[in-house]
């Protein structure tokens, strides 16, 4: 039996290393895991306002309070499992469809139950020579278990229709940021069918992360503070790659040298007027795809410069240096030392400017760089395609493990005992003691039930110092 315990001990500390020298095992975000999803429905409701449960007056409703962001992370030698309901932790919300803050956008977010996989060993990027572009719905997921989409909308203009329609050519597609803007919460985030997800830079997120962004409750905004860290993962895309925040090491492979804001490598087509040609980096990547070139509209009020994907250059198609003029390649991404991965990684940044305004391409511009192989999951196996054993790494949400976090005895002029748990929102727990542990413990209810604040339980012992020398105490859910 000592030899079994032996090799349990080492199984054990074998995977917590390999967990530890993983970032994308180590990186999902699930300290709010235990906490009921919360949106505020309208501006009226901020601070203080926020619900729980939503029925929307013409849109998607969450009848009953469900659990925010990661609730399961497992893996195996090939995939990395994710289970989400696809909502922030932080207060999500409100969201309106006009500049007046008048009439609420056509739908409130919902529980998605998604399961995603993501591989453990991306393809070599370098290695792609035909580039699959992004399609509908996620292309990765952020770390809170929050959908990313590309840098579109569901529009793209139709030369037949002669305006955007849903779908449309796809040859000159809308810029979500640009065109859905008004629709988008604080967060720069909405939903469509009840899938909430971000187009741009995350800001509630990278302040749980500690991202350089401040967070007023108040007025329920985010401002950009730079800190002067490298920014942490914020996700990962379908191709196996991280997603940074804006802030990266200002030469790619120097960890030495100073932490900046990473120069996206678009801007603006200057002096487009005509949408007769698209710009290289379409060309290049449409023709790969076997889309053939259609004229889009005149630039003019109705269809101004800016409103396309197609309306931005590449700016090393304009004569400017990769490393000297901006940072980040075509597709969004570049080659870097980071602090998870010193060696080096393929990596896409977040795009902002210098107040934490999205700035073309946001996260992914309209492919991947790598194959895109990941996708959503029937379930999580025992085993994956190569028979390679799939671990459970994490649980939460309803199934979050209870966890004492401070016990606290004789505050002066007391002799009550007080103990806070880490539990689950919505959980009713009873809290037990005894003096002794033995083969005839007897234990004592202390709180029959106590129903927990948030993802918080605290119960008082009354009197406990003077009753008994020692006590052990439990929690029943």
């Amino acid at each position: 039996m000592k030899n079994s315990g032996i090799l349990v001990a080492g199984i054990a500390i074998l995977l917590a290393v390999e967990t530890l020298a993983n970032p994308l095992l180590t990186s999902w975000y699930t300290k709010d895991n235990g906490s009921y999803a919360r949106i505020f429905e309208g501006d009226v409701d901020v601070p203080n306002g926020s619900v729980t449960s939503w029925d929307h007056p013409t849109g998607t409703d969450q009848l009953t309070p469900t659990y925010a962001g990661i609730h399961e992370v497992s893996f195996s030698d090939d995939w990395v499992y994710i289970r989400t309901s696809g909502l922030g932790g932080y207060i999500m919300g409100p969201w309106y469809a006009d500049e007046t803050r008048t009439t609420l956008f056509p739908g409130w977010p919902n529980n998605r139950a998604v399961l995603y996989r993501i591989p453990r060993v991306p393809l070599d990027p370098t290695g792609v020579t035909t580039h699959t572009i992004t399609g509908d719905g996620a292309t990765g997921y952020f770390v809170n278990g929050v959908a990313m989409f590309d840098s579109r909308d569901d529009f793209s203009f139709s030369n037949g229709a002669g305006n955007d329609v849903p779908g449309g050519g796809e040859r000159w597609n809308r810029d979500a940021y640009v065109n859905e803007i008004l629709t988008f919460d604080a967060t720069y985030a909405h939903q469509a069918n009840g899938n909430y997800h971000y187009h741009a830079n995350p800001p509630a997120l990278r302040n749980q992360l500690g991202d350089s962004v401040d967070y007023n409750s108040v007025s329920n905004t985010y401002s950009e503070n730079f800190n002067g860290q490298h920014s942490p993962i914020l996700g990962w895309c379908a191709d196996g790659l991280p997603i940074y925040g804006p802030y990266g090491f200002s030469e790619a492979t120097n960890s030495a040298s100073s932490i900046r804001r990473m120069i996206s490598g678009f801007q603006i087509r200057s002096g487009l007027t005509v949408r007769s040609a698209w710009p290289a980096w379409a060309t290049r990547l449409y023709n790969e795809v076997g889309l053939s070139f259609r004229v889009g509209p005149d630039v003019s009020t109705n269809y101004p410069l800016g409103r396309y994907l197609e309306d931005n250059e590449y700016k090393g198609d304009a004569g400017m240096t990769e490393g000297i003029d901006f940072d980040l390649n075509e597709y969004n991404t570049r080659w870097c030392v980071t602090p998870e991965f010193p060696e080096g990684t393929w990596a896409y940044f977040t795009c902002i400017e210098s107040d934490g305004t999205p700035t073309f391409p946001y996260n992914i511009v309209r492919a991947y760089f790598g194959g895109p192989v990941a996708g959503t999951a029937d379930g999580v196996p025992d085993s994956d395609e190569s028979g390679a054993a799939v671990t459970n790494l994490f649980e939460g949400g309803p199934e979050k493990e209870d966890s004492l976090q401070t016990i606290t005895a004789g505050i002066p002029f007391s002799d009550d005992i007080t103990l806070v748990y880490s539990g689950v929102e919505g959980g009713s727990y009873e809290i037990q003691s005894t003096p002794e542990l033995g083969s005839n413990t007897v234990w004592t209810t202390v709180v029959a039930s106590s129903t927990a604040l948030l993802d918080v339980v605290s119960v008082v012992d009354t009197n406990a110092l003077v009753s008994q020398d020692k006590t052990f105490y439990r929690t029943l859910r």
